[in-house]
């Protein structure tokens, strides 16, 4: 099952999946740092994956990724 949770402005901050015995295969959460408008100009994504296993034993991983953007306002 997949479960998704959304911030104030629309944005998806969290989405956790689980196995069908309830054990947690993975989460990814977001952050957003907004503009002065309430557009998002810089987004942190954190996935935690619990599927990745090796030999001998289970092994989880996480992922950190950083999105930037710049945006421009025009007065018409």
């Amino acid at each position: 099952m997949t479960t998704f949770e959304y911030d104030l402005h629309g944005n998806q901050i969290e989405v956790n999946t689980t196995a069908s015995d309830g054990t947690l295969q993975s989460r990814m959460t977001n952050s957003y740092l907004y503009d002065e408008k309430g557009n998002w100009i810089e987004k942190t994504e954190v996935e935690l994956n619990q599927t990745w296993k090796t030999e001998p034993f289970p092994a989880s991983f996480e992922t950190i990724r950083r999105f930037t953007r710049k945006l421009d306002y025009f007065e018409i």
